[in-house]
């Protein structure tokens, strides 16, 4: 930066501008809001980028304040490119996140003491600035995994320093997850899709997603850096993104809320109906519903991509009893578009260089075919084929083309 331009941003942080008369300003309702956004986005980035102590200043009390002021307006108009560069500049390339976040709450609500990282999720609501700083942050990673993401070539040095997330907030965004999966309960049925207008399902399906894109970042760094070997742990010296991702239990999280929704619902009403035909009382209710569309789809996910060639996760879904739970997900599900398509996924590097866990799988006893009720209103039946010994549908009655055309 020229000397005569860091001047004058001096004058600008020296004289009160910031963040007095900049908040003024974004909280100006009289004004077009696009007209105050986007000129007031870029003189803010141009201040503080690659200066940390200026981005520090935007964390923090009036500062958080004017960041939160923007924040809300981007959710009201479809404007704020400057403020991506500058979330980026705070989330991803420094460790300013587990700072921001909480005192955009604290800003939210108005209270005025700032609030330290362990103490979030005392609050039993998320708010709208919150969920728009975690979409913009999926906005970011998505647009980095498109776009190659830091030239992965085979040296895995570049994969390091290209790392998309700062190894400090990968811990934050995961204690984030623990604290919004207890207050987001469903909002509606069927679920939405992200952004649902709830805040703190918003902000749960934002982090969730965030993770998503992280591990499927990491399954892109193993295939370049080792891609004929058949578990990335004997490459994985530097990438840290899944080491710090499971040291903050991420893998038992996904578990536990995968468990917490039950089987999905065309798994559910299959086995209701065996239960009703050999007599078994009915099951109290159906599983948990999703807070969004593609809640249950999301999990899947990240436990697939964190299995990819990782021979702790592989053990760890094993140990904790849940190979049977990830496999029960090989269903289509309304509520959670290519559901099954992401449990294959699981399925398969949950299984792949792990003899275990295929000896586990292949103990599964197979009780017998089980017939919808769609099938059944359709004349079909499931049945045992007795020369390949596979499922094959029938129908029920005979079928003739004579009978149809009367």
């Amino acid at each position: 930066m020229l000397a005569e331009e860091e001047s004058y941003i001096r004058m600008l942080f020296g004289v009160g501008f910031f963040p007095t008369t900049f908040l003024t300003l974004a909280l100006m309702r009289h004004v077009r809001q696009e007209k105050v956004l986007e000129p007031l986005g870029m003189v803010l980035y141009s201040c503080c980028r690659e200066n940390k102590d200026r981005l520090m200043d935007l964390c923090h009390g009036n500062g958080a304040a004017l960041f939160g002021a923007c924040l809300r307006m981007t959710s009201e108009i479809d404007a704020g490119g400057w403020l991506h560069l500058l979330v980026s500049q705070i989330c991803l390339q420094q460790p300013f996140l587990p700072i921001l976040f909480p005192n955009l709450a604290a800003i939210s609500i108005t209270e005025t003491s700032d609030i330290d990282y362990p103490k979030i999720g005392a609050r039993e609501k998320y708010c709208v600035e919150q969920a728009v700083l975690l979409e913009f942050l999926c906005s970011l990673l998505c647009e980095k995994l498109e776009n190659g993401w830091g030239k992965l070539d085979g040296h895995a040095e570049e994969c390091v320093q290209n790392m998309p997330m700062h190894a400090k907030s990968l811990g934050f965004i995961v204690c984030i997850i623990k604290n919004a999966s207890v207050f987001s309960n469903p909002g509606c049925t069927p679920p939405r899709k992200l952004p649902t207008g709830i805040p703190s399902i918003d902000v749960l399906g934002y982090a969730i997603n965030i993770i998503r894109i992280l591990t499927t970042w990491e399954c892109d760094a193993a295939k370049v850096s080792h891609p004929s070997s058949n578990h990335r742990c004997c490459g994985r010296k530097n990438l840290s993104v899944m080491d710090e991702l499971t040291t903050h239990g991420i893998i038992e999280l996904c578990l536990f809320l995968l468990q917490e929704l039950g089987p999905p619902v065309l798994v559910q009403r299959e086995t209701q109906e065996e239960d009703k035909i050999e007599g078994i009382a009915e099951s109290s209710s159906l599983s948990v519903r999703n807070p969004y569309e593609g809640y249950r789809r999301d999990i899947v996910a990240i436990i697939g991509n964190a299995a990819y060639r990782n021979r702790a996760v592989q053990d760890q879904v094993r140990q904790k009893g849940c190979l049977f739970l990830v496999l029960q997900q090989c269903v289509v599900d309304k509520e959670n578009p290519f559901l099954r398509e992401w449990a294959l996924w699981a399925v398969r590097n949950l299984m792949e260089g792990n003899a275990m866990n295929q000896k586990e799988l292949a103990d599964i006893k197979f009780l017998g075919p089980s017939t919808s009720q769609e099938f059944v209103q359709m004349g079909l039946k499931v049945e045992m084929d007795p020369v390949t010994a596979r499922p094959r549908l029938s129908n029920v009655l005979p079928y003739s083309i004579d009978e149809e055309s009367k």
